[in-house]
């Protein structure tokens, strides 16, 4: 009986602050329908700032984070109790719901930890900080700095994304798959161009989706949750050996270590990569041409050029992008057939 009371209460905290901030706002947002019910019967209901904390503090003692299941529950309980946000972030964090719930494999302790404690700083660069940084997550005092104008907020959504996935075993990840994967998590949930990334790791992001091509969205989600490229590892093989699985997972991470620390990727590493992957997928495939991977390996083999970023942008004006979703439920049910968009091929043009 007990439990079935703080389960009432903690619907009508979340639902009220929630109904509260999306009116004052005129935020879109999706709400259980029982919790829209139980708002639109109780319109006087109101719940003052100490009586919130005290329940709050009466459900995590009663009920403990292990109860926290519902993903609802965890955002709003963590970001409503965080002192440090504004009503911006933390409308900008309520967006965050439908791809935290996509994914089975969040550690959504450490989510709730991460998220109630998170302070965001608009801050200057100093000497320390890189031109080409906007903006960091400092997971040892588990804030969030934005150095450049965010006007979109997609730099702070990037952030917010470490901050939740953030654990003790993720920083063992390569960062082209950390940083194309936040980043994919992006462009699918939070952008107008889910398939083209417009603003950085364009690269990383494309091995990503190889990646996905060769093991399955699920296991790099996986892997990317867990911090544990074993999962990857396991999976590739199932095609190849272990040693050379182990060997190709450390070339990858080596060509992205030259392409930011020297601008490109060494032609014979290039070269190894492209076979081994060729050799993978027609073993996996047989003779079905993949189109996702034949777009992005085209697109990734201008990592050996001067100027990569330059011709990623050439190369997506010229040839459009791959329209596929890895991640995203909502793009998956609107994008039945996948293609090459060229329609839409001019979206760098302006910067030109």
């Amino acid at each position: 009986m007990k439990n079935e009371r703080f389960k009432t209460i903690r619907n009508i905290i979340l639902t009220s602050a929630a109904v509260s901030i999306i009116a004052n706002s005129g935020m879109k947002m999706v709400l259980n329908r029982d919790y829209i019910h139980n708002i639109y019967n109780s319109k006087n209901l109101k719940v003052s700032e100490l009586e919130k904390e005290e329940l709050f503090k009466m459900l995590e003692e009663e009920s403990g984070l292990e109860n926290l299941n519902d993903e609802r529950d965890l955002i709003l309980t963590a970001v409503i109790d965080n002192p440090n946000l504004t009503e911006e972030e933390k409308q900008i964090i309520y967006k965050l719901i439908d791809m935290i719930e996509d994914n089975p494999y969040i550690n959504k302790k450490t989510a709730y930890a991460n998220l109630k404690s998170l302070d965001i700083k608009h801050v200057d660069r100093d000497e320390n900080v890189s031109d080409d940084i906007n903006g960091e997550y400092l997971p040892i005092s588990n804030e969030i700095n934005i150095y450049a104008e965010d006007d979109d907020h997609s730099v702070l959504i990037h952030e917010i994304i470490h901050c939740i996935f953030t654990n003790s075993h993720s920083y063992v990840l390569p960062r082209y798959l950390s940083e194309g994967t936040t980043e994919l998590l992006v462009d699918e949930y939070f952008t107008d161009t889910p398939f083209v990334e417009e603003n950085c790791y364009p690269y990383e992001i494309a091995m990503v989706k190889i990646l996905c091509e060769m093991v399955g969205p699920d296991v790099v989600l996986e892997t990317y949750s867990t911090g544990d490229m074993s999962i990857i590892c396991n999976k590739l093989t199932e095609v190849m050996d272990e040693d050379t699985a182990k060997s190709y997972l450390d070339l990858l991470n080596k060509m992205f270590e030259d392409y930011n620390s020297e601008g490109k990727v060494v032609f014979e590493d290039m070269s190894t990569f492209l076979a081994t992957t060729n050799d993978y997928f027609k073993v996996k495939d047989g003779d079905v041409r993949n189109e996702a991977y034949e777009y992005n390996k085209e697109l990734l083999i201008n990592l050996k050029n001067k100027y990569p970023t330059n011709d990623y942008i050439y190369y997506v004006i010229e040839n459009g992008y791959y329209k596929k979703p890895y991640f995203s439920t909502e793009l998956k049910q609107n994008t039945k057939k996948y293609y090459l968009e060229k329609e839409k091929s001019s979206v760098f043009e302006d910067i030109l």
